[in-house]
């Protein structure tokens, strides 16, 4: 069994995030097959893999998704390991942030929310142009 993360953004992450617990009834004298993995970064395996998930939504389990909030939310951002320098204000990046923590596969499901951080005076300051393995809408 093998695993590894999708992963596209700048920085570290946990790269221990899968595990599996495989438990045999009898023993085997089969060789071990070891498959092959796609890339860390490969958005087109992972764009088709999604693309080929349903949702289990039916007239008796219905998804009703509220259209409206009726409370007041408080978010807090935090830049995780991101240098910030001591006693200063980190700023940037600018750009569209999203807020999520594994973003990746949530964002396949819907789950989307984004902050708009507009462009500085700086080249520093700029959103960095797309992924070129970004999947066109």
């Amino acid at each position: 069994m093998l695993a590894r993360p999708y992963f596209t953004g700048q920085g570290t992450f946990d790269n221990t995030t899968g595990a599996g617990i495989l438990e045999y009834e009898t023993s085997s004298n089969s060789t071990t097959f070891t498959p092959t993995l796609p890339p860390i970064n490969a958005t087109n395996v992972v764009a088709n893999f999604t693309r080929k998930l349903r949702s289990l939504a039916s007239s008796q389990f219905p998804v009703n998704v509220p259209q409206t909030a009726d409370k007041k939310f408080f978010f807090t951002v935090g830049l995780g390991n991101s240098p910030c320098p001591k006693n200063q204000t980190c700023q940037g990046p600018n750009g569209v942030w999203f807020m999520h923590c594994h973003f990746d596969v949530h964002l396949s499901w819907g789950l989307r929310m984004a902050w708009i951080v507009l462009d500085g005076a700086l080249p520093s300051q700029k959103l960095p142009p797309p992924p070129s393995d970004l999947p066109k809408c």
